[in-house]
This record gives C-alpha cells, sequence and structure tokens, in this order.
C-alpha cells in the first residue's frame, strides 16, 4: 500500500514536471530534435538519398537552416538576436563599425530595433553586452575577442600585445 502511494506521488511530480520543462524553448529544441529524428528514422518510406560528403553537408545545414529559424530564432530573446546579427555583421566584415553602420543588418534579419533613433537604441545593445568593446578613435564597436584591434586579427596579420593591426598593417600602441 505504501509502495503505491509512493509511485502515485512519483508519477505525479513526473506529470507536473513534465508540464513544467514543456513550456520552455530548450524542451521545445528537444522535441523537434526527435520530431525530425523519428520523420528520418521511424518512417521506413522516407529516405534521404545516398550523397556525395559535400552535397550531405549541404543537406544538413539546409536542416540547421530549418530548425534555427522555425524553433529557436523566435525563442531567442531580443537581445540575442541583435548580438548574433552584429558580430555576424562584423565577421563578415573584418572591421569595428559604427551602431549605423551595424543598424541596417540587424534590421535585415527581420529584428525590429525601436525608439526615436534606432542607432541609439543599437548602441544600448552593444554597450551592455559583453561581447562588444566600443573604441571610437578605432571605427566603433569591435567583438571583445579582437582585443581592441581596429580590424579581425587573422593568423597572418596577429600584432603582439603593444601593437594594433589596423588595414593589414600594425601601428605600435605607444608611440
Amino acid at each position: 500500500m505504501a509502495n503505491d502511494k509512493m509511485l502515485e506521488m512519483a508519477e505525479a511530480e513526473v506529470r507536473r514536471l513534465r508540464a513544467e520543462l514543456e513550456k520552455t524553448p530548450a524542451y521545445k529544441r528537444l522535441k523537434a530534435a526527435e520530431d525530425l529524428i523519428e520523420t528520418y528514422r521511424g518512417n521506413p518510406e522516407v529516405e534521404l538519398p545516398a550523397a556525395p560528403v559535400l552535397e550531405r553537408a549541404k543537406q544538413l545545414e539546409m536542416v540547421d537552416r530549418v530548425v534555427e529559424e522555425a524553433i529557436l530564432k523566435p525563442h531567442r530573446t531580443k537581445t540575442a538576436q541583435v548580438e548574433a546579427a552584429s558580430a555576424e555583421y562584423l565577421i563578415n566584415k573584418g572591421r569595428r563599425a559604427t551602431s549605423g553602420e551595424i543598424l541596417p543588418a540587424v534590421v535585415a534579419k527581420g529584428i525590429e530595433v525601436p525608439g526615436k533613433v534606432p542607432s541609439k537604441t543599437l548602441s544600448s545593445y552593444l554597450s551592455n553586452s559583453k561581447r562588444f568593446d566600443n573604441i571610437p578613435a578605432f571605427g566603433g564597436y569591435g567583438l571583445v575577442e579582437w582585443g581592441g584591434r581596429r580590424t579581425a586579427p587573422s593568423p597572418t596579420s596577429a600584432g603582439t600585445p603593444n601593437e594594433v593591426v589596423h588595414d593589414g598593417g600594425k601601428l605600435p600602441l605607444n608611440s
């Protein structure tokens, strides 16, 4: 009898926890991934065609984009979306940029930046983020991992701790 009561309590706790977890983005991602696996593994009629490694990689990238757009993106905070779009822009550009330069790239990703002066709103997002630093004399916002450089460091252009990389050349910091 005591075992029955204990099992009932444990089952009730499982139902409560499942209901709580079902509301989270992580659980929704888990379910989407399980559904994708079930679609391709559980249904013998659905088969991915045999393809070379490069073609398979393209298929997987497409699945990743679909999952990102349909499942993950709507559940990310606006701050996370702004940071991701801004970081992508800076990485592609390869150098620092002002909030006014970054804004069109963020808006192009479908992210609304409100305010009377949207570039100032964007600046607020970036200034409060740990991913970016702002050095106006070097052209504005850059990624923290760039270490205060004007441009993104590359294996061939990385300077010493006393140098800054600028437009492919090295400049001393204190001269």
